[in-house]
C-alpha cells in the first residue's frame, strides 16, 4: 500500500510540473492540482483555449462539489465515482466546435467518427471557409446520431455531402492529402526495387523516376479511395482501369519482372544487362517479348491445343531477334557455364581413375574438357531452340572434334565392359 501511494505521489509530482508549462499562472491560481491534471488530460487530446480552460476547470469543480456533498451523505463510493466520469455530451457544450471536433477523433478515432471530421483537419490546406467548416461539423453531428441505422449509408452520405459542400475537385484534394505519406513511402519502396533489380544504376536514375512514381501513387490511391467511398462500384471499377493504363513504364517494367519465373531466360538477360551491354531499347523489347510469350501461351490454352506451348523456347526466340549473335552466344555460354565445369571436372576424375591422365596434369586437362563441354552444351541448346538441320549438322562436328583424351576414355570403357562379359 505504501509503495503504491509513493508511486502515486511520484506520478503527480512529474505531472504537476507539466502543468506549469501547460497554462498559465491564473489558471494555475484559479484551481486546485487535481482539477488541473483533469484539465490536463483533455489538453492532451485537443488544444485548448484560455476560455475553454477555465469553463472545464469550472465544470470539474461543480463536479468535484456533488461527489462531496455526496459523500457526506453516505453516498456508496461506487455512485460517487460516478460524479467523475465526463460525458462527450456535456463536453461538447463546454469546448469549441473546433476543439471538440480533435477531441472527438482523438477519442474515437477516424474509424469511429464522421469522414467530414477529418475535413475540418485539412481545413487550412484546403482553405476552407468559416461556414464550410461549421457545416462540416454540424454534418458530422447528425451522421453520427444515425449511424448504424438499418438502411443509412453513411459513406455515401458524406461522399454525397462534401462534394456539394466543397465540391468535387477540393473534395478529391483531401484525399490527396491524407495519402501523402503512403503515396511517399510506396514511391522510396518502389525505388528500392528498382535499385535492387537494377533497373536504377545511379543517384540519377531514382531522381528521374520519383517524381513520376509519386505522382502515379498519389493520384492512383487519392482517386480510387474517392470513389471506393462514393460506393459507385461501377464508377470505382471503370477508374481502376484508367488508372492501370496509366502506371509509369518503369514500374510496370518492374511488375513484369517480378511475375517472371527463375527459369525465365529473359529474366536471366536482364538479370545480365550490364554484363551483356544492352541498350534501352534493347531492354525494353525484352519486356515486350515476354508480354509477347504470355499472349501466346494464353491464345495456345484457349484453342485448346493438343501440342505442348513451350514458354521457354518462345522466350528465346524473342532473344534471337533482340539481342545481337554476340550478345546471344554470350547468354548462351554464360548460362552453360557451371554446368560445363561440373561436367569437365567428371571427365577429369574418369581419366584419372583409368590413369589416362597424371594429376600434374589437372589445370590443362580440365581447361581442355571445359572449353569442350561448354561448346557442346551450347550447341544442345541451340538444339533445343531450333531442331534444324543446320543445328544438328553443328552438334554433330562438336562430337566428332572430340578431345583425344575424352575419345582414348570411351574406348577404354568399352574393353572395360566387354571383359566383364560373362561367355557360357
Amino acid at each position: 500500500m505504501k509503495r503504491h501511494f509513493i508511486i502515486l505521489l511520484i506520478a503527480l509530482i512529474y505531472k504537476s510540473n507539466l502543468l506549469y508549462g501547460q497554462f498559465s499562472s491564473e489558471i494555475l491560481n484559479q484551481f486546485p492540482i487535481h482539477i488541473l491534471l483533469q484539465i490536463y488530460e483533455t489538453e492532451q487530446k485537443t488544444s485548448l483555449s484560455a476560455t475553454s480552460q477555465f469553463r472545464l476547470g469550472n465544470y470539474f469543480m461543480k463536479k468535484d462539489s456533488l461527489a462531496r456533498e455526496a459523500l457526506t451523505q453516505g453516498t456508496p463510493l461506487v455512485e460517487v465515482a460516478n460524479h467523475y466520469t465526463t460525458k462527450e455530451e456535456n463536453l461538447q457544450k463546454i469546448l469549441s466546435p473546433l476543439e471538440y471536433n480533435e477531441y472527438r477523433l482523438a477519442i474515437r478515432g477516424i474509424s469511429g467518427c464522421s469522414r467530414l471530421r477529418e475535413m475540418v483537419r485539412y481545413r487550412k490546406s484546403l482553405r476552407l471557409t468559416e461556414i464550410q467548416v461549421q457545416e462540416l461539423i454540424r454534418q458530422s453531428n447528425v451522421i453520427e446520431d444515425i449511424a448504424g441505422q438499418e438502411g443509412f449509408k453513411q459513406s455515401e452520405k458524406e461522399h454525397q455531402i462534401a462534394d456539394s459542400l466543397l465540391t468535387p475537385r477540393i473534395h478529391l484534394e483531401y484525399y490527396r492529402l491524407k495519402n501523402k505519406t503512403e503515396a511517399s513511402n510506396a514511391t522510396k519502396k518502389n525505388l528500392a526495387d528498382l535499385q535492387e533489380y537494377s533497373f536504377c544504376t545511379t543517384p540519377t536514375d531514382s531522381i528521374l523516376y520519383f517524381s513520376a512514381i509519386c505522382q502515379y501513387e498519389l493520384n492512383n490511391r487519392s482517386t480510387l479511395e474517392y470513389w471506393k467511398d462514393s460506393e459507385k462500384q461501377e464508377k470505382y471499377e471503370q477508374m481502376k482501369l484508367t488508372l492501370e493504363k496509366q502506371i509509369p513504364a518503369i514500374l510496370q517494367q518492374l511488375k513484369v519482372y517480378k511475375s517472371m519465373p527463375w527459369w525465365s531466360v529473359i529474366k536471366n538477360a536482364l538479370n545480365r544487362r550490364e554484363e551483356l551491354k544492352l541498350s534501352h531499347s534493347q531492354s525494353d523489347s525484352l519486356f515486350t517479348g515476354f508480354e509477347a510469350c504470355l499472349q501466346q501461351e494464353e491464345a495456345h490454352k484457349q484453342n485448346k491445343s493438343n501440342t505442348r506451348f513451350d514458354r521457354k523456347v518462345e522466350e528465346y526466340k524473342q532473344l534471337v531477334t533482340i539481342l545481337s549473335p554476340g550478345q546471344f552466344d554470350h547468354l548462351l555460354r554464360q548460362q552453360k557455364q557451371d554446368r560445363a565445369k561440373e561436367n569437365a571436372q567428371w571427365d577429369w576424375e574418369n581419366l584419372l581413375k583409368y590413369k589416362l591422365v597424371e594429376q600434374k596434369d589437372h589445370n590443362q586437362v580440365i581447361n581442355e574438357m571445359y572449353a569442350y563441354e561448354l561448346k557442346l552444351l551450347v550447341a544442345g541448346e541451340w538444339l533445343y531452340i531450333d531442331n534444324s538441320r543446320e543445328h544438328v549438322f553443328a552438334r554433330r562436328d562438336i562430337t566428332d572434334n572430340k578431345p583425344k583424351l575424352l575419345k582414348l576414355l570411351d574406348v577404354t570403357r568399352k574393353k572395360e565392359a566387354k571383359s566383364k562379359i560373362i561367355r557360357f
